[in-house]
């Protein structure tokens, strides 16, 4: 899967339904259509499947250091 999208329309708004697309690489997208809550099934979908960014901010922000260290290190080289 590479990306999933959710949308209702007006009614689907009022009512709570809508549909859930997941977008499959190298096949045909999939549509879920008049789901209850399509919002928190997204979610739940892309959960499941690893779509959340792993490891908290703090790593992130400690990761670019290191790159930034890195080039620093390597830039200084070579001159």
């Amino acid at each position: 899967m590479q990306n999933s999208a959710f949308s209702q329309d007006a009614l689907g708004s009022v009512f709570g339904y809508g549909t859930v697309t997941l977008e499959i690489a190298g096949g045909d997208d999939i549509q879920l259509r008049r789901i209850e809550e399509p919002e928190t099934v997204r979610r739940l979908v892309d959960h499941a499947t690893g779509e959340d960014i792993p490891g908290s901010l703090e790593q992130w922000h400690a990761i670019l250091d290191e790159v930034r260290a890195l080039r620093q290190a390597v830039e200084s080289q070579a001159l």
